[in-house]
């Protein structure tokens, strides 16, 4: 199977409103200017040194007959499993008539609470019918917020290169379905699409004025996270089918609680971040929570406030995400500098024999604990170990048993090893960063920094950093 690079820009007229979330560039690491000139160079060369008229003229040709018409964008984000049978990126009250947002009670009656027509005393009435107890004003929501109607011109730009799946080159994370056929309806499309829900952020469906067919966009998670963490390809796809199985049902028996060790610059942090990105986009800003031990509680005579204050944090976000139905994320980084007491709290926070609302909730933890036996291990077995699947089974047992000495709660964490970063890795960090600050990726240049750094004394064929990409921002700042 083959793909090809397809460019989609909306014309939108002035009175229209823009729709949410479709910005996306796969070449992340491009400026805006840069991606005009890319995509309007051949316009520009084409108009260059014609008068106005022939300008109006080439532009009359390309447009056509083509006029402003309404687009309708609806987006599902799947989510997990309620079982209330709801239809996805809807709500029950979707099908309603958009006559008001206030819906005036009409019960009640006409006196100040006495006992007309009830036939008893003040002292003994009867208690109010539960009618009578409705509030007198019920807010609720009409129409399908799902749904976008947008007025303009889609312009579609397609290359003609086709690109092979098998080809190992840089992937979007957005895929375009040109053309599906009307018949095929949109829960058809989710059911077709039901197996890939773990690691899809949304689909957007537009139709226009086109006869029986839409167009589909759909976003992926994993890409990033595959692209943009070196080396570390066995602790990823473990993090992703904790994942999976977790977010494909909102009914669980406890949290999920994943932490991550490595020693420093082998993408602990950047994992973390890039997956709060991920969260954020799906579940909102507030339902994310990013908790920096250092920074949020650096003193540890502070330890029993700070845990005080996480312990209510948390269960006020999680009972916030509760009523969203939606499950929040909570990364803690530096965890290794975490206080006996904010251990403690979440301790009581993710134990599995707690029965209450914080069932629903994914937390993360990130350390450099166990790196000793990170760095022995990899260093010791380089020869041996055949694959990143395989050091992560390995190491896996060693930690626990070495972390849960340490603190009950990594008893209740599932325990992924982030593995040393061959010179390789580090090169793709250089050329990463040094392509997103606008320098041209020389590869001479960028194997003169990565010499630069230190590294272990070479072992079955590979030869591993002492630092990771920890340096590589400095080295690439000083350019």
């Amino acid at each position: 199977m083959s793909v090809s690079m397809v460019v989609i820009r909306l014309e939108l007229a002035d009175q229209s409103p823009s729709p949410q979330g479709f910005q996306y560039s796969a070449a992340e690491d491009m400026s805006e200017k840069d991606l005009q000139d890319k995509a309007l160079g051949v316009a520009k060369h084409t108009l260059s040194g014609k008068t106005d008229l022939e300008r109006a003229a080439v532009l009359h040709q390309h447009i056509g007959s083509r006029a402003m018409g309404d687009m309708v964008i609806e987006t599902f984000e799947p989510g997990p499993d309620k079982g209330g049978g709801e239809e996805p990126g809807g709500s029950a009250e979707q099908d309603g008539e958009p006559e008001a947002d206030v819906l005036e009670g009409t019960g009640g009656t006409g006196g100040t609470g006495g006992t007309e027509g009830t036939g008893g005393t003040e002292a003994g009435a009867a208690p109010d019918s539960p009618s009578k107890q409705l509030p007198d004003q019920i807010s609720f929501f009409s129409g399908n917020p799902s749904v976008e109607i947008v007025h303009g011109i889609m312009h579609l730009y397609k290359t003609n290169k086709m690109t092979s799946l098998t080809e190992d080159v840089r992937r979007s994370a957005m895929v375009c379905i040109l053309t599906v056929p009307a018949t095929m309806t949109s829960h058809d499309l989710m059911k077709l699409l039901a197996p890939f829900n773990d690691v899809t952020e949304h689909m957007k469906i537009i139709r226009d004025s086109t006869p029986n067919q839409y167009m589909v966009l759909l976003k992926f998670c994993t890409q990033t996270l595959r692209r943009e963490v070196f080396g570390q390809q066995g602790a990823v796809d473990g993090l992703l089918a904790h994942l999976k199985d977790y977010l494909s049902t909102y009914v669980h028996s406890k949290p999920l609680v994943v932490s991550l060790h490595g020693p420093r610059g082998v993408g602990k942090s950047h994992l973390g971040r890039l997956l709060a990105g991920h969260f954020r986009s799906v579940v909102g800003e507030s339902l994310v929570l990013q908790y920096y031990v250092l920074h949020h509680c650096p003193l540890e005579a502070d330890a029993p406030r700070c845990a005080r204050d996480l312990a209510a944090l948390v269960s006020e976000t999680v009972e916030r995400a509760e009523e969203e139905e939606k499950i929040p994320l909570f990364v803690f980084d530096e965890a290794e500098h975490m206080h006996g007491e904010i251990l403690d709290a979440l301790l009581r926070l993710v134990a599995a024999e707690r029965s209450n609302e914080h069932l629903n909730a994914v937390y993360l933890l990130l350390s450099n604990l166990g790196h000793a036996h990170v760095t022995k291990h990899t260093l010791h077995n380089s020869s041996s170990v055949s694959a990143a699947g395989d050091l992560v089974k390995e190491l896996t047992p060693i930690l626990r048993d070495s972390l849960e000495k340490l603190h009950p709660l990594w008893t209740e964490a599932d325990v992924l090893p982030l593995g040393l970063l061959e010179k390789s890795h580090v090169m793709e960090c250089f050329l990463e960063e040094m392509t997103r600050e606008g320098f041209y990726p020389d590869r001479t240049n960028i194997e003169r920094l990565a010499g630069e750094l230190e590294y272990y004394p070479e072992v079955g064929g590979h030869e591993y950093s002492k630092t990771g990409c920890k340096q590589v921002v400095a080295k690439v700042n000083l350019l």
